[in-house]
């Protein structure tokens, strides 16, 4: 892939991602906090798109547009996490790994964090309103998706629009791209001032409840960990309501604000959604029972537990304090369940794990029926075919591998708080990384570089959903692979052409040779 072909698409998503930095300025400027790395950061986006932008638009395949929206999520957070590296100490490799984590998280809307509870309190000098609402803003961006963004605001329709949505993961609303991009957006403004307003009714100042709600929204996390946030019973019930519309794919969102309640309820992941969560919800309040809990404080707790996980939100990491053993293999499960396909939310989604469990039953069936028999698998009203059924295997297959990856360089680099790190512990981070969840029984910052290179290549792999960060370091071996054959055959030929002036060298040493035998012959007569 040549990066020319997306050059000009990432210089838009830069410039994009700009003007949105800038919103933290006012923030900064009302609170008397200093705007310089917040002007640099604004400098830096539009200067390495204007760079990018240098070369012509071209028209993508859907390869190319893997490439984009991976080589944009590795970029994306590099600079927008610029304000923060002056909050982390230690050496330079140590504070850029430290702050693009950061960045990854953000964007990713993992919301796993290297800052300490300490920092994020208004009591610590090194705390800044604007930092805050710039980290809920990385991941109300990432949420949505600069993909999304663009399309919406810049896009003129052809074969890249239909691949860059395609990439991004999600059905259409109407038959237009363009038009369904706005309408997605227009559902993501709604739910962002609606549910701010709400917790601003509900006792929270206007910049936390606009924060809240960005993150909630983005079902990222990064404001459970914030302090000086008034949260409400009422308000705990917005945060929660919208978690859920967050982890709801917006084609279904749509629905639901058009007021079609029989097609919202009668959508398999809403119904496969609502069964795990009530049989969680049994589950754990037996637990919760048995261990001698009252009735309504462990209701409270597992319903949160239960939205947080699923809709990997992340919301309330204190919940997991006190968890049992099957009780954080419950979450686990959850949280690689995750939720609606072309929503905010990650893990496998709700509409892969029914398929698969779906094609499972249909395999049972299928053996003991005739081997002429036709019986095409259907999950509600959709058929699959084979192919699609290899595609969701082969997507479960790659993510599992991963999680364990993570999970054995989590116990073999990792740092407990008794030296090494536990298995469940181990798993329980690698499913959040990958999940984009943002829960955590370790302390991140106290974890070495090579873990914490592990964590952001989960978080990118799984908000990418795997395949296009595949695609791009396919891209990249393919690309050395290239290099090393070119400067092979460069070797080769200096090689043939030495040879050959060796050869020329030692022709024109046997004629000067002739020619002094003739010279000598001559003098001798």
């Amino acid at each position: 892939m040549d990066i020319r072909k997306v050059s000009w698409y990432l210089g838009v998503f830069l410039v994009v991602s700009g003007v949105l930095s800038f919103l933290p300025v006012p923030v900064a400027l009302y609170y008397h906090e200093p705007i310089l790395m917040l002007v640099i950061r604004i400098i830096v986006f539009w200067s390495v798109g204007m760079v990018f932008m240098h070369h012509p638009r071209e028209h993508l395949d859907f390869r190319g547009a893997m490439f984009l929206i991976a080589l944009s999520m590795l970029i994306l957070p590099l600079i927008g996490v610029i304000p923060f590296f002056q909050m982390f100490e230690g050496g330079f490799f140590e504070v850029m790994v430290n702050g693009y984590f950061e960045g990854v998280s953000g964007y990713t809307t993992s919301g796993l964090t290297v800052f300490s509870q300490e920092q994020l309190s208004p009591d610590s000098p090194s705390y800044r309103h604007s930092f805050v609402f710039s980290r809920t803003l990385m991941e109300w961006t990432g949420g949505l998706g600069i993909i999304v963004i663009f399309l919406s605001l810049l896009a003129r329709g052809g074969m890249s629009t239909v691949f860059l949505y395609r990439v991004e993961g999600g059905e259409r609303i109407v038959p237009s791209i363009d038009h369904t991009t706005k309408i997605i957006l227009r559902i993501y403004l709604f739910y962002t001032f609606t549910g701010a307003i709400l917790l601003w009714l509900f006792d929270m100042s206007p910049l936390y409840a606009l924060s809240t709600m960005m993150s909630v929204l983005s079902t990222g996390g990064f404001i459970s960990l914030v302090g000086g946030i008034n949260i409400t019973p009422l308000a705990e019930i917005v945060i929660l309501v919208f978690l859920i519309l967050a982890a709801i794919p917006f084609t279904l969102d749509y629905v639901l604000l058009s007021g079609n309640l029989k097609k919202f309820f009668g959508h398999l992941e809403i119904r496969f959604g609502c069964w795990i969560m009530f049989f969680s919800l049994i589950f754990f309040m037996a637990a919760s029972l048995t261990n001698g809990g009252n009735f309504l404080d462990s209701l409270h707790r597992n319903i949160i537990l239960i939205i947080a996980s699923i809709t990997t939100g992340g919301y309330h990491l204190g919940i997991l304090d006190g968890l049992h053993g099957s009780e954080i293999f419950l979450v686990i499960i959850l949280m690689l369940v995750g939720g609606g396909a072309g929503s905010t939310a990650g893990g496998l989604k709700l509409i892969r794990v029914g398929v698969l469990s779906g094609a499972i039953r249909w395999f049972i069936k299928k053996l003991s029926l005739p081997e002429s028999a036709v019986f095409p698998f259907k999950v509600g009203k959709n058929v699959f075919s084979g192919e699609e059924l290899r595609n969701i295997a082969l997507f479960f297959f790659i993510y599992v591998v991963l999680i364990l990856f993570g999970t054995f360089s989590i116990i073999a680099w990792g740092v407990g708080a008794d030296g090494g790190v536990e298995l469940q512990d181990a798993l329980l981070l690698s499913v959040s990384a990958q999940g984009n969840v943002g829960f955590s029984t370790i302390d991140i910052m106290s974890q070495s570089l090579i873990v914490k290179l592990v964590l952001i290549f989960q978080m990118i792999a799984g908000r990418l959903e795997i395949f296009p960060i595949l695609a791009l370091i396919g891209c990249f071996v393919k690309y050395f692979g290239h290099e090393v054959v070119e400067i092979e055959k460069e070797i080769i030929e200096k090689e043939k052409e030495i040879m050959r002036r060796k050869d020329k060298d030692k022709a024109l040493e046997d004629e000067l040779k002739v020619l002094k035998k003739i010279m000598r012959i001559g003098e001798d007569e």
